[in-house]
């Protein structure tokens, strides 16, 4: 492309996307055919030929726009050639632009030496051979787009060197590290000019902190010597007097002879850094002294609470002994009653067993009579007997008899089972609980105290399990039984009733007493407060019933209405889902089979074995029983035992320490243990005994005979699983 005469302030061209920029070649003629010429030689150079028909003109040009090389005739009007190039050569834009004066061949030699004299750098005679124009111009294209890239690399320095966040430096590889070079940013890092330190009128040792300078010199000579990048930081005093932390990092140059001639490095300011890590250190160190004395008030809170807990836990158990001894009276006639009937009915037994042996005994020596007159008298006399004693009577009285006896017994463990779940030191352990079982077991224990003045209802909704504390929630219930109880002047009812509303377990009881006053309803869960006589009441109960509720995050309500009763509703939350109740029997097992496994037995108690033994003696396994805990031990090395059932407080050795050995020697063996105190489980736990089961008494028979089954049927399975891999 080319530019006319016409063309005012022409524009740098614009090459096609992804191509460099085309130079621009400035032909300068005041004769058109000559710019033409000059046009059609250099056209196929491809770059930009822009023409001006005088010397104004091309200065116009040379203001906009760099040119790589001027062709310029010599004899122009108005302004020739010479005064044009020494106007070129006077404006510092153009001052280095080559020029080329094109004249003809009569050009005498003092324009020769007057051109080269105000800036030329070559002439071309007409007429000329096309081919070296071209070749000069292209020499000069050449060293254009030389000079272009170096400036442009000159600048990208420049930019780079302005934009990084610290001065750029070079220096000598040696005492007195002499600057050669420094950028602008130092004035704003030292308060000092590059000039100042280039001149050696100021340098940076100077500036150091005297604590400072030998670490400072010390690490330069050895970056030096090892021939290492380095890196270090010093304080410096600024123009201003203030104290500024500078980082300092570089790495060794080599000069020609490959020895250390530079050290070239980056100085920044990181005094902001420096003091934030001087406040963090301060403020880590006070956090450390503030963590240490929050350590010791939480130990001393620690501490408190543990102190407040056992204390809470003997203000439980206070409290629970004493509302035993308000009913001891009461359970002790609940107890009295049935052994009562059973010691009875015991006797009635033996009586009823003396005859049936005299039935069975004449019955034997008549059917070994011959028939003959004699055998006739034994069957008369047989059948007086029969007579005699009622044997029909007798064997269905004695059924009644054993059922009464089961039924009493029954009734007693089920008030001792009540009783040591009540009176038992709760250890903490949340589990889940069915609330009618605690509140029938709550009724047992309150049965004397409220038989006589209440009758006890129930409304009792289906509840799935309840996650608590069940000793704890039981005691509540026999403090607000016996509080109903109390409240009744004469005969009355207690309402007992179970429901579930908006995620809660809603347990009410509700009497129908005299009502509490409105004045002392605020009062009623403080401690120590009581309306009853001195000496009948700690005023503790409601209290007790209070903080337990709200350890289980539930409420308690309290209505009441003078002459209508009172109503207690306390509220707690199901806490977790999915946990089954403890207690429900799991699915029966399948019956064993009499294999090589024995099932042994091992009570020093000689009428509790010999009962363990009538009770398993008709099922499908052999049985091996003793009350010697070292005969048990010999007796299961020399063969396969699948279960061993064993009491837990024996002499000389316990239960716990008998099945830790039986686990050593036979560790595919189950063991079973029986026990009546609820601590022993936690011996259990920390004895390290490989306990299977653990059954508390009184046990029940169904319960242990399906435990056996299912240990011998998991036994069998496991037995069967790798004789299977066997076969594999």
């Amino acid at each position: 492309m080319s530019e006319t005469a016409d063309d005012r302030l022409p524009s740098p061209s614009i090459s096609p996307e992804g191509q460099e920029p085309r130079a621009s070649i400035l032909l300068v003629d005041d004769r058109e055919r000559n710019l033409a010429t000059l046009e059609m030689v250099l056209k196929d150079l491809g770059q930009d030929l822009v023409k001006a028909a005088s010397g104004q003109e091309a200065l116009r040009h040379l203001l906009a726009r760099d040119f790589a090389v001027v062709l310029m005739d010599v004899r122009m009007p108005d302004m020739d050639g010479f005064e044009t190039a020494e106007l070129i050569r006077k404006r510092p834009r153009s001052r280095h632009t080559p020029i080329i004066f094109v004249t003809a061949l009569d050009a005498n030699p003092e324009d020769i030496v007057r051109g080269y004299s105000v800036g030329a750098v070559d002439f071309l005679f007409r007429p000329f051979m096309p081919e070296v124009l071209k070749a000069k111009v292209k020499v000069f294209l050449d060293l254009f787009e030389s000079r272009e890239v170096l400036r442009a690399s000159e600048l990208r320095f420049s930019t780079l060197v302005k934009n990084i966040p610290g001065a750029l430096y070079r220096r000598t590889a040696m005492t007195p590290w002499d600057l050669h070079f420094m950028s602008e940013a130092i004035l704003g890092i030292t308060g000092y000019s590059p000039a100042e330190f280039l001149d050696r009128s100021r340098t940076l040792a100077d500036l150091l902190l005297p604590g400072d300078r030998e670490p400072y010199s010390k690490a330069l000579e050895a970056a030096s010597r090892d021939r290492r990048p380095f890196a270090l930081e010093y304080r410096i005093i600024h123009r201003d007097r203030r104290i500024r932390w500078i980082s300092d990092k570089g790495q060794c140059i080599p000069g020609r002879t490959g020895e250390i001639q530079y050290l070239d490095g980056i100085l920044i300011d990181v005094t902001e850094r420096r003091t934030a890590e001087e406040e963090v250190r301060q403020g880590t160190a006070q956090l450390a002294l503030t963590n240490a004395r929050l350590h010791e008030q939480m130990a001393e809170r620690q501490r408190a609470e543990e102190e407040r807990s056992r204390m809470s836990a003997q203000l439980l158990q206070g409290q629970k002994l004493q509302a035993i001894g308000q009913l001891a009276a009461g359970i002790a006639h609940e107890i009295n009653n049935p052994v009562g009937y059973i010691l009875s009915n015991s006797v009635t037994g033996l009586d009823y067993l003396k005859n049936l042996e005299r039935l069975l005994v004449a019955t034997e020596q008549a059917l070994k009579v011959r028939p003959t007159a004699k055998a006739g008298r034994s069957r008369e006399d047989l059948e007086r007997l029969r007579e005699e004693v009622d044997a029909p009577f007798l064997l269905r009285d004695f059924g009644e008899a054993m059922r009464d006896i089961k039924e009493g017994a029954e009734r007693i463990r089920d008030i001792v089972k009540s009783l040591k779940e009540f009176t038992h030191l709760d250890p903490g352990d949340w589990k889940p609980a069915a609330l009618a079982e605690l509140v029938e077991s709550a009724i047992r224990l309150c049965r004397n105290e409220i038989k006589y003045k209440a009758e006890v209802k129930r409304d009792f909704a289906p509840l799935p399990p309840l996650v608590c504390h069940p000793q704890q929630i039981e005691q509540v219930f026999v403090n607000l039984l016996v509080n109903a109880a109390q409240a009744l002047e004469g005969k009355g009812t207690i309402l007992v009733s179970l429901r579930e509303q908006d995620g809660q377990a809603v347990v009410g009881v509700r009497d129908t007493g005299s009502g509490i006053p409105p004045e002392i309803l605020p009062k009623l869960f403080e401690p120590f407060f009581t309306t009853k006589p001195v000496g009948q009441g700690t005023g503790l109960g409601l209290h007790v019933v209070h903080k337990i509720v709200q350890a289980h995050q539930g409420t308690i309500e309290v209505d009441s209405t003078l002459g209508n009763g009172t109503e207690f509703r306390v509220r707690l939350p199901y806490r977790r889902t999915g946990i089954q109740a403890t207690g429900e029997p799991s699915p029966s097992a399948p019956p064993a089979s009499r294999g090589k496994d024995a099932v042994l037995l091992v009570d020093d108690d000689a009428p509790t074995l010999k009962t363990l033994r009538r009770l398993l003696e008709g099922e499908p396994y052999t049985l091996l029983a003793t009350a010697q805990p070292e005969q048990a031990l010999e007796w299961v090395g020399r063969r396969p035992v699948g279960v061993v059932v064993s009491d837990q407080r024996m002499g000389g050795m316990t239960g716990t320490r008998l099945l830790a050995s039986i686990a050593k020697k036979s560790p595919g063996t189950a063991c079973v243990l029986l026990t009546a105190y609820p601590e022993d489980a936690e011996v259990v736990r920390s004895s390290g005994a490989v306990v299977s089961t653990i059954l508390a008494k009184p046990w029940d028979g169904e319960t242990l005979k399906r435990t056996i089954r299912e240990h011998l049927a998991e036994r069998a399975a496991r037995s069967g699983s790798k004789g299977s891999a066997e076969d594999g």
